[in-house]
């Protein structure tokens, strides 16, 4: 496989058929966020720290509506991101391989529709890691805090280097999910066959996901550090507050201000994160199609009849 050519080619392809920056917007909702812990307990009841210049004890029990409302919203934002996010993921797929079969022409309508037919499978297969990744997550979890317990912290110790080598793994784990949703898309299969046809794929060309892994990964990476810059640029006057109010930084100026320059800036952030997204994502179908035997086609071009 041709490294240039595959980076290359997709760059082409996000170029020629910008309405796939639009499925890269949709896919980046699916980007992953930390979940912070909310939890409270009851011994730092006293002690609570001031948020915003009330105690979250005191703000929760005199909001307690409003944050219920808040917590439905979210549930609902998520959800519709949810949707958005992998009819994103299967339109940029979707657009990617018929762009290299020769497609000179795709319309969002077309994209969009064609996506229906495997949102369910794509779902599914999220649903399907997001169970697996939760039982292994709270067995190991378990499992290292019973070996720390039990050995006094050494076990802990031992632990630390597979601790760390699951990092690489994650990350070829994240490489292999993405040639399942490619194989379950582009060559219309079950997600059993997926699962089968991706692993098969990625196993018979380990060295080739690798380096394209490193330079998408690196090179995604650095683009992001790039654009979340100005982000925290907008949380300046925020700071400013806080270090000269006393900590007392709810309704400040600063704090608006921050909070409009984070509103203004989030729209380009959106867009360009698309973009990359959208080269991401294109990137990943050609690596598969290449590996697969398959190479990019001409345009096909209709020829209109001469008139006489």
């Amino acid at each position: 496989m041709s490294y240039g050519e595959v980076l290359s080619k997709a760059w082409q392809i996000i170029w020629k058929h910008k309405v796939l920056w639009i499925f890269g917007i949709l896919a980046g909702f699916l980007s992953n966020g930390g979940n912070p812990d909310l939890s409270y307990r009851e011994e730092y009841r006293s002690t609570a720290p001031n948020i915003f210049g009330y105690r979250l004890e005191e703000w929760l029990n005199q909001n307690f509506w409003l944050v219920a409302l808040i917590v439905l919203a979210v549930f609902v934002l998520v959800l519709v991101l949810l949707v958005l996010g992998t009819f994103g993921r299967i339109g940029l797929v979707r657009g990617a391989w018929k762009a290299d079969e020769g497609a000179v022409k795709l319309s969002f309508a077309e994209l969009w529709a064609e996506s229906g037919a495997y949102f369910w499978r794509v779902l599914g297969f999220s649903f399907l890691l997001f169970v697996v990744f939760l039982i292994v997550g709270v067995a190991l979890g378990i499992f290292v805090v019973l070996g720390t317990v039990v050995t006094l912290g050494i076990g802990l110790i031992c632990l630390l280097p597979f601790l760390c080598l699951l990092v690489p793994l994650a990350w070829l784990l994240q490489v292999w999910v993405e040639q399942v949703i490619v194989a379950m898309v582009g060559e219309n299969l079950s997600i059993g066959e997926g699962i089968s046809r991706a692993w098969q794929v990625f196993t018979a060309n380990l060295g080739e996901y690798i380096v394209m892994g490193l330079v998408l990964g690196l090179g995604s990476l650095v683009v992001r550090i790039v654009l979340g810059i100005p982000f925290l640029i907008a949380l300046a006057p925020l700071l400013g507050a806080w270090m000269f109010n006393g900590g007392q930084v709810f309704g400040s100026t600063g704090m608006v201000l921050t909070l409009v320059l984070m509103c203004v800036y989030l729209p380009v952030y959106m867009f360009l994160n698309g973009i990359l997204t959208a080269y991401l994502g294109t990137s990943w179908t050609l690596i598969f199609r290449r590996l697969t035997g398959r190479t990019a086609q001409p345009e096909v071009v209709e020829v209109l009849p001469v008139s006489s």
